[in-house]
Formats: C-alpha cells, sequence, structure tokens
C-alpha cells in the first residue's frame, strides 16, 4: 500500500515539474500586446578624443510584441528620444579667448528590433533577455556653450552629425502582472559624428519602464 502511494506522489511530483517546465520555457497562453515604455537614457561616445563626454536624456515610446516559437519573441518598437552629450572645445574659439564647454542637445526617433526570450516562472512574473539592431533618426543636434562668444548651432552637415546611425542593443528585466522594468546596452555600430580627424560613435545605456496592455 505504502509503495503504492510513494509511487503515485513520485508520478504526480514528476508531472507537475514537467507542467512547470513547460509553462517556463513553452507557455501557450502567449499573445501578441501592444506596450508603453518611458526611461531614462545615458549616452557616451566611443573615438571622441575627450572632446564629447556622457550625458543623460530620456525617451518614451511604445512597442508591439510577437511571439514567434515557444517563449521567442519578436517586439520592435518606435520611441521618442532626447539625448545629451557634454562638449569641450580642444581649442581657442576665438582668438584671445579659453577653451569653451557646452553640450549637445540630440533628438529623433529610435526603433529597435529586439529578439528575446522570456521565462514565465509564475502566471505573473517573468524575466527575459533580448538583443538586436537599433537604428536612430537624428532631426534635431544642436550645440550649447556656456560662453557667451561662442554662438549655439546646428550640428548637421557633411562634417558633423548623420541623420541615421546605427547600433547593437542587447539587455535583460522583468514583468510583474503588466508592468515591466528593464535595463539595456547598446553600442554603436556607425558613426553618428564626424568632422575631420573627431569622429565618435553613440553608446546608450537604457533603464526602462513600462505597461503592457
Amino acid at each position: 500500500m505504502f509503495k503504492k502511494f510513494f509511487t503515485a506522489v513520485l508520478l504526480l511530483g514528476a508531472a507537475s515539474v514537467s507542467t512547470d517546465a513547460q509553462t517556463v520555457f513553452n507557455n501557450e497562453s502567449n499573445h501578441i500586446y501592444l506596450g508603453v515604455r518611458a526611461g531614462l537614457d545615458v549616452s557616451s561616445a566611443s573615438e571622441g578624443y575627450g572632446v564629447y563626454t556622457n550625458g543623460a536624456g530620456f525617451h518614451v515610446g511604445a512597442v508591439y510584441h510577437i511571439p514567434l516559437v515557444m517563449n521567442l519573441y519578436f517586439q520592435p518598437g518606435l520611441n521618442f528620444f532626447y539625448d545629451t552629450f557634454g562638449l569641450t572645445s580642444p581649442v581657442d574659439p576665438i582668438p584671445g579667448f579659453s577653451a569653451a564647454d557646452g553640450s549637445i542637445g540630440n533628438a529623433g526617433f529610435r526603433v529597435p528590433f529586439d529578439f528575446g526570450f522570456h521565462f514565465d516562472l509564475t502566471d505573473d512574473i517573468n524575466v527575459f533577455v533580448f538583443t538586436g539592431p537599433q537604428l536612430n533618426y537624428s532631426f534635431l543636434a544642436r550645440s550649447h556653450w556656456k560662453s557667451a562668444e561662442m554662438k549655439n548651432s546646428s550640428m548637421f552637415g557633411d562634417n558633423g552629425f548623420k541623420h541615421f546611425d546605427l547600433q547593437w542593443r542587447f539587455g535583460a528585466g522583468f514583468t510583474y502582472g503588466r508592468y515591466n522594468l528593464s535595463i539595456s546596452g547598446a553600442p554603436g555600430i556607425t558613426k553618428v559624428y564626424k568632422s575631420g580627424n573627431v569622429d565618435f560613435r553613440r553608446n546608450l545605456f537604457e533603464l526602462s519602464l513600462g505597461y503592457n496592455f
């Protein structure tokens, strides 16, 4: 009798583990949904020769979640962003004046194409990892100088900011109910700025909060 009971308990336990594993890696209740996102950006410039330094910014936008196979998903998005870079002139901008400090304000739209996988730990909690290319389109890039002698101006042009640049994004996060928190990094692939010997790629760190409908 005890042996039959013990065997039944083992079978039920194995079935439970199998069901949990099925849910964690292949949740049949996955569905398409729309989500909104907003958060903090920290931009840095690679190959900036010390001229361009880290700056803060923000993003706000939406994502479209598309299940693929098992818990693998594709999640394109569209964000408006406003980011900044610190700016230091390495030489005297005007004869008789010292080097000037300032900043760059950069605004535009960001389009991530994320491929990810989520692990559904409970009905309300999952963790996820993702990676994919991210395209930036800039419609504003303007210098802002602290010195009154320096003129604020647009930085677009053949020797300046590019309207398009590409990054590769990767990150992780978790979802609780309909709420979402993620962190990501996006090293620059193409140059966002080039002027003479000075050029750089945009690197980005993002902390994002979201809500899924």
